[in-house]
């Protein structure tokens, strides 16, 4: 006897990378990390597969069925999945200093945590511009080493043109790696949107003043 999609569930993925927040374009090699239900811990991590296409699919990953289908209640009762790719997760494991237990439970939740909720919008950022210490990383890291003697107009031509290829993504996985390698995890906090009033990122949130009321349109 078969075994139903409920009985397995779902992987369900969104197209964005948990380390250099790059899209993940259809057929691309990723691995996807998974945690418990509030994503405070790691549970594992998936082995590499080709990211599907929109929507349902028939192929599945380790006994699940791969799904990018908006709003999918199997989704919604599985595990939550952070897609990576896997060059990107590569990268990030072999720079980093700390185990590899250790790291890997650090990824999984800094990857997690970038979704402020399940389901939620990915929020694509500005890429910051180039410096003199970036390029030197990477052109090291690429064996690119003319790569920092390019003019910085030349330079930001060739990224547009290439913002997918790994010589940009690869900046993202090396500076979480020097952060993970260098920092302890803070502990974790989760509060309703109604309980903040101003939060920065890398700062701490502002709660209302009991007698502040705050309206929701």
């Amino acid at each position: 006897m078969g075994t139903s999609d409920h009985d397995v569930g779902h992987l369900g993925l969104s197209p964005r990378c948990g380390i250099c927040a790059d899209t993940v374009l259809r057929h691309e090699r990723v691995t996807a990390l998974f945690g418990d239900r509030d994503s405070t811990s790691r549970q594992g991590h998936t082995r590499p597969f080709a990211f599907p296409q929109p929507g349902h699919t028939i192929a599945r990953v380790d006994g699940r069925l791969l799904c990018r289908y908006p709003d999918c209640k199997i989704c919604a009762a599985s595990p939550e999945f952070a897609p990576i790719h896997f060059d990107c997760f590569e990268t990030f494991r072999q720079q980093c200093s700390v185990s590899a237990s250790r790291a890997l439970s650090r990824l999984r939740i800094l990857a997690a945590w970038r979704n402020p909720w399940r389901g939620a919008q990915p929020i694509h950022l500005s890429a910051l511009m180039l410096d003199k210490e970036t390029l030197r990383t990477i052109s090291g890291f690429r064996g690119l080493p003319h790569l920092q003697t390019l003019p910085s107009e030349l330079l930001e031509t060739i990224r547009q043109y290439s913002e997918h290829s790994l010589l940009w993504r690869c900046i993202p996985a090396l500076q979480l790696a020097d952060h993970v390698s260098a920092t302890e995890p803070e502990p974790l906090l989760a509060v309703l949107p109604r309980e903040i009033l101003f939060w920065k990122r890398g700062g701490k949130f502002e709660r209302p003043c009991p007698s502040v009321s705050l309206i929701y349109a």
